[in-house]
């Protein structure tokens, strides 16, 4: 989180000063483009989506509930019983590698692993039931998961949605 906000503040500064983004920084590794740290699109809804999924919870409660919901979703798309399904969620949720990335203050990398169950289930539900509803659930949370912007659980989501979908 430090790391985030020190990367950010150049970019957080301009922006402030000049009343438009930065879309390059120079604090960190010797300079990158800003859309990786801090970089704010006019037009972008999908954060009021976000708010709205995790019912305006502070962060890591946000990161855990998202977690629960989408693990849920995906397991009764999987056609898992409902009170099992929860089970699984509570399972997925509090699993210990989620625990210790939201310890760790890797919070976009919660964020992208618990949108990525959202996304699988949103694909199961297109392929084996109702190609609306299943597009639409795919469709949020791929938008989720890409707003994010931890592009390195995204690479490996769109890793398995190839492979699911060769096999489909």
């Amino acid at each position: 989180i430090t790391q985030f906000q020190g990367g950010a503040h150049e970019a957080q500064q301009y922006a402030a000063a000049m009343g438009k983004e930065a879309l390059w920084t120079n604090s960190m590794f010797s300079g990158m483009p800003t859309y990786l740290i801090s970089l704010h699109f006019p037009g972008d809804w999908s954060g009021y989506l976000q708010k709205a999924m995790t019912l305006g919870l502070p962060a890591v409660v946000a990161n855990l509930f998202l977690a629960l919901l989408c693990g849920y979703i995906l397991l009764v798309a999987l056609g898992v019983r409902p009170l099992i399904a929860v089970a699984g969620a509570v399972a997925l949720g509090f699993s210990s590698y989620n625990l210790a990335i939201l310890a760790a203050g890797h919070n976009t990398k919660s964020l992208a692993l618990a949108y990525a169950p959202l996304v699988l289930g949103g694909l199961l539900v297109a392929y084996r039931r109702d190609m609306w509803l299943g597009a639409a659930l795919f469709a949020v949370g791929l938008t989720l998961n890409v707003h994010v912007n931890h592009l390195q659980i995204t690479y490996y989501l769109l890793l398995l949605v190839a492979i699911f979908g060769v096999i489909e």
